[in-house]
């Protein structure tokens, strides 16, 4: 069963977020703040011989720091979730925000996050992997 690590703040959008992922065929781990990584990778690369996950969810507007800002510092400390297996959650994001998303091979899904581009955003990471 793939794994999906799900950061969002809003306990009942994470809840929501986990449960629709479980249906789906995930096993989903729910954080409410990216912090829990951090003093790990600050000192270290990733320790882990694979990825904790197999897909990263991540809400843009967090109480600690922007998600797109976690995922940058995930990538240069060799985090191993492939790059078009993570996406920030965001309501706005700016073209130089959108350009950096780019860049790290990272998703973008504009709220509202509806269950219907949930599904059709993890079909096409799954259809992808699969070729």
């Amino acid at each position: 069963m793939p794994r999906i690590l799900i950061i969002e703040d809003g306990k009942c959008i994470l809840e929501t977020l986990g449960e629709f992922s479980e249906i789906l065929g995930y096993a989903p781990i729910l954080v409410d703040d990216p912090s829990w990584c951090l003093p790990c990778i600050d000192k270290y690369k990733c320790p882990l011989e694979r990825s904790c996950a197999d897909v990263m969810l991540v809400d843009h507007y967090l109480p600690t720091m922007f998600g797109l800002n976690f995922i940058e510092e995930l990538s240069r400390k060799g985090c191993k979730v492939p790059g078009r297996s993570r996406a920030i959650i965001t309501g706005v994001f700016s073209s130089q925000e959108s350009e950096r998303a780019n860049n790290l091979g990272c998703d973008v899904l504009l709220k509202p996050v509806t269950f219907e581009k949930l599904k059709s955003w993890l079909s096409s990471i799954e259809n992808a992997a699969a070729m």
